[in-house]
């Protein structure tokens, strides 16, 4: 068999469409169920509305399929409609540290949330002020130490909305972890 020979009999054995015209049914039912959004809630159950909304798509790629959803889990970002992780990125002050005066009102809300007196956010130990760096002295492991909950490495602001306060211990263990 020549090498002409194998490139027809490759081509018409080819089980993929030749163009983009064939494409298209696929491609809109997987735009029609990718569109489903994960926090829909289901009229009778979750696996009876897929298959209903993929026999319409099939059916009918154009017809647009609405479900109800729930309004509070969107303004969340979540299912269950619980509020997002604290911390911001990519903004005005991404990969940047915090400034003496973020650090501050980072300190001053952790306060707020325990009855006037900073605890860790992670291990909930009473912290302590850091005091001056001091040649061949250890800083206690409860030394409070504000931290960025988005790590700069990863884009996370300087701003005292990606703060919190982290004893030295939590703080080392962390490292730039989400």
């Amino acid at each position: 068999m020549s090498e002409h020979d194998m490139r027809r009999a490759q081509r018409a054995t080819s089980a993929f469409p030749r163009n983009l015209l064939q494409w298209m049914p696929l491609l809109l039912l997987v735009a029609g169920l990718t569109a489903i959004p994960s926090f829909a809630q289901p009229s009778l159950d979750a696996e009876t509305d897929v298959a209903r909304v993929a026999e319409a798509t099939a059916l009918d790629p154009l017809a647009q399929q609405v479900l109800p959803v729930d309004s509070v889990a969107i303004t969340a970002g979540k299912k269950g409609g619980k509020p997002p992780p604290k911390g911001t990125a990519n903004g005005e002050r991404a990969y940047m540290r915090f400034t003496p005066k973020g650090k501050k009102d980072v300190k001053e809300e952790n306060a707020q949330k325990h009855d006037g007196e900073n605890r860790c956010e992670n291990c909930g130990v009473t912290t302590a002020d850091a005091q001056k760096s001091q040649k061949g002295v250890t800083p206690p492991s409860h030394e409070a130490q504000v931290d960025h909950v988005i790590p700069r490495a990863k884009g996370g602001d300087g701003s005292p909305a990606n703060g919190q306060v982290l004893c030295r211990e939590c703080n080392n263990a962390k490292s730039d972890k989400l």
